[in-house]
Formats: structure tokens, sequence, C-alpha cells
């Protein structure tokens, strides 16, 4: 559909040169047959004044998406491991989070924090900070490793790149609140931690390409926060978008975010 005109505006511009430069030259050649040619130079010179443009192209070809037209550009072997496996790490933090939950619950301290004058989701959000800042911490060593030492493209658009990573870490550290509150013991907190992280990072492209798979399991995979996060970090690096465009990848991190702390909070024992 937008070849054609393309194609049209191009061949037009390279006629319109072709014409600057040829039709002196065969308008030289008419009027030698007819006057002498000192006043041929003259009229030719006269002419050049009057039309002084240099002969350029007038059109500028720039390459732009519009927002509403989607790229279908796919990783290389880097783009896709690098995110892959750095959110793949990303949710280990699921396990030291929730086996913190399970000593400090063995030792008595949440039985003594429930006399503070505190909620039950404060306590637990108070424990979840110093993780997702451990979260953000690791993602900027591993995306930036991999761009200063790799020279890995990291997409245009600071600002999407820092949103994707705030949920990412922010669904990562609310799943561990979510493991913490469904298990009662250390080994349930190992077994459970495992069976997500291994089938999540499987079905959502960590180890895989979605667009590897057959069409069902892609869309079995947007129930993972895995998915939502790996497809935004391919589309600020593979494909150029900016941070308006990785909004709804943004916002399905944080409802993932919100979902596991929430259940978390409501299944969580103090004993």
């Amino acid at each position: 559909v937008l070849i054609d005109p393309l194609m049209g505006t191009l061949t037009g511009a390279v006629k319109e040169v072709a014409y600057r430069v040829i039709a002196p030259r065969q308008v030289a050649a008419l009027l030698a047959q007819a006057m002498p040619a000192a006043d041929v130079e003259r009229l030719v010179e006269q002419v050049q004044a009057v039309s002084s443009e240099e002969a350029a192209l007038p059109v500028v070809v720039e390459r732009e998406t519009p927002e509403a037209m989607p790229v279908t550009v796919y990783p290389d072997a880097f783009q896709q491991n690098v995110p892959g496996y750095t959110l793949y790490g990303l949710f280990w933090v699921v396990s030291l989070l929730a086996g913190s939950v399970m000593e400090e619950r063995r030792m008595g301290t949440f039985r003594r924090l429930k006399a503070a004058p505190m909620s039950r989701a404060v306590m637990l959000a108070g424990k979840l900070a110093p993780y997702y800042v451990i979260n953000l911490l690791q993602l900027v060593v591993m995306l930036g490793a991999s761009s200063l030492l790799f020279g890995m493209d990291l997409g245009r658009s600071p600002v999407g790149l820092v949103a994707v990573s705030l949920a990412a870490a922010a669904s990562a550290t609310g799943m561990g609140v979510l493991v913490a509150g469904l298990a009662r013991t250390e080994s349930q907190i190992g077994g459970l931690t495992v069976l997500l992280l291994l089938t999540f990072s499987a079905v959502g492209g960590c180890f895989v390409p979605r667009f590897a798979m057959p069409e069902w399991l892609q869309r079995v995979g947007l129930i993972t926060p895995h998915a939502w996060a790996l497809d935004a970090y391919q589309d600020l690096f593979v494909r150029g978008y900016g941070a308006a465009q990785v909004m709804p990848q943004v916002a399905a991190l944080m409802v993932f975010a919100v979902l596991f702390f929430g259940i978390g909070v409501w299944r969580f024992r103090f004993e």
C-alpha cells in the first residue's frame, strides 16, 4: 500500500533533477543553430542567474513507524537471551524473599510485630522493599553490562526502559509475597518457587522465543508476567518503540504485581 506512492514520489524527484540538468543543454544546442555562439553563452548565463537554485532532491525520505502500525522485526540471539535470562534471574528473588519471611515467622518476629499499630499489608510491604531494590540493581547491572561491554542497543526511550524495569521488578517481588503467603514450610517454598518460575519462564519465552511457539502456546504465555516483560523489552530494544507503546505491557505487569501481593497478604499467616 505504501510502496507505490513512495516510488512515484521518488520517480518524480529524479525526473525533476534530470530536467534541470539536461534541459538547459538541449536548449543551448537548439539556440546554437539559430544565433552566434557568443549570444548563446550570454543567454545561458542570464537564464542561470534567474534560476540559481542548485539541483537537489526536493524531498527527504525518512523511516518512521506510525504508532498504530506494529513492526514485524524479530530479535537475534543476543536480543532474545539477554532480556530473557535477565527476567529468569530476576524472578528468583521469590525464593529469597519467601525464605526470609519463613525464617522471621519461625523466629516469632511477625508475632511480635502484631503488637505494632500497622496493618498486615504494611508489614509485608516493608519486607518487600529491600528485595525490590535488589531486583532493580540486578536489572541495572545486567542491562548496563550488555550495553557497555557488548554494545547492545537499549532502544531510544529511557523512560520506557525505566517504566518496564520498575514494573517487572514489582511483579517479581509481588510473586515473592504470594509464595510466602501460600507456603507453610521451607520445602513448600522450594517446590512452589521452582514450579512457578520454571513454568512461567518457559511459557513466557525466556528460554525459547515466543514467536517460534505455536499460536495457542503464545496466547497461554500471556498469563505470565515474563511474557509481558519480555515483549516490552524487545519492543524497546528490537523494534525501537517509545514509552507510550509499551504502556500496555507496563500496566499488565503492575496488575500482576498487585494481584500477587493481594493474594499473598490475604493468605499470609503470622504463625
